[in-house]
């Protein structure tokens, strides 16, 4: 495989404002290289469902959770049909996850092109950040993923995406984590804890937006988001060659002339090959 440095064209598309769409991408290549029907997968964090969709067509079952009401009130991405939620295998909960079964005040922010953007505790929140509009604040129930999900349930895929709350929410699946070795795609924020509490339970932890060619085994970065890997599960070699192919093309884009169409294909077409696969022969 030719060299293509991921770290610089990540940042390249982050400067020409296609992060989300690329950090979706990324998301969405790893799940399909891990899809399993025969089991379940867990969405903490769920929001409008952006990966909810994927996660419903890859997996059994899959177990969504978010404080606010937002799921699947605006599906983005319509035209992949991979990415819309199959409601009839989701089942969702509007409430927050951590260590402990207890109450949590968080704050509402919306950025100012209208999406929703939660600021647990307000721990994290720039008052000067000219971006964030706070239109309200509530205190929520918190529950232990553990408590959230029945013990018979098989689950094979957890994604975390809790606004720097991350640790904890990792800290109250412990049982499932332990039982089911799920693969795990949680925000790193720079918090090392998640990485012991992942170690702990013989992780292998991996950027996917790296400083060459491969997908390294996670250093230190202030906030990324990172695939973690049980030792019973090996980084698969598909998803390797997957992702080079993903940044392969997004080289050629950029070098030819990026559009926004092209880039929606390219990862269509690499996320409906390796679902179609996996889906297949499960």
């Amino acid at each position: 495989m030719h060299y293509v440095d991921y770290g610089s064209i990540s940042k390249t598309l982050y400067s020409a404002g296609v992060r989300v769409l690329h950090h979706n991408a990324l998301m969405w290549i790893t799940i399909a290289c891990y899809a399993n029907p025969q089991l379940s997968a867990i969405d903490v964090g769920c929001c409008t469902g952006k990966l909810t969709g994927i996660l419903s067509n890859a997996y059994k079952q899959v177990y969504a959770f978010d404080p606010n009401p937002v799921l699947n009130s605006k599906i983005l991405f319509k035209s992949l049909k991979w990415s819309i939620i199959d409601m009839s295998k989701c089942s969702y909960t509007q409430c927050a996850c951590g260590e402990y079964a207890n109450e949590m005040t968080y704050y509402e922010y919306n950025y100012t092109n209208g999406e929703p953007a939660l600021w647990f505790n307000g721990l994290h929140f720039d008052p000067n950040n000219t971006t964030l509009v706070q239109t309200n604040s509530r205190t929520v129930t918190v529950a232990p993923l553990d408590d959230l999900v029945a013990r018979e349930i098989e689950i094979g895929f957890i994604k975390i995406d809790a606004e720097l709350h991350d640790y904890h929410v990792l800290a109250g699946a412990r049982r499932i984590i332990a039982d089911h070795k799920p693969v795990v795609i949680v925000e790193y924020g720079n918090n090392t804890n998640i990485l012991s509490i992942l170690a702990q339970y013989g992780y292998a932890c991996y950027t996917l937006t790296g400083t060459n060619d491969t997908l390294l085994p996670l250093v230190n970065a202030d906030t990324c988001d990172l695939v973690a890997i049980p030792s019973t599960t090996v980084l698969s070699p598909t998803l390797t060659v997957a992702m080079h192919l993903y940044y392969s093309s997004l080289h050629r884009l950029l070098q030819t002339g990026y559009n926004r169409a092209d880039h929606l294909q390219t990862v269509d077409n690499i996320v409906g090959s390796l679902l179609a696969k996996r889906m297949q022969y499960r």
